[in-house]
């Protein structure tokens, strides 16, 4: 199966979650801790800005996620 390392966004681009998982998973804008479900409210689903990048591997997306959490946490 196909991996993804994804980012959900708000409308002006600013990142507010990362994960991975099937491209289901990432597409999917429910169940979700609270904060991402009240920004997901705030903003409305049609207006999440879902960037995806595709991993040959699991193991790989997890690492990606890792590393882009880290990245951003530096910002």
């Amino acid at each position: 199966m196909i991996s993804y390392a994804y980012i959900h966004c708000k409308p002006d681009g600013t990142p507010f979650y990362v994960g991975k998982g099937a491209l289901r998973r990432a597409k999917y804008l429910g169940e979700r801790n609270s904060y991402h479900q009240a920004t997901v409210k705030k903003y409305g689903k049609d207006n999440i800005l879902i960037g995806m990048l595709e991993c040959s591997s699991s193991e790989i997306a997890y690492e990606l996620e890792a590393g882009i959490i880290k990245c951003l946490n530096r910002i």
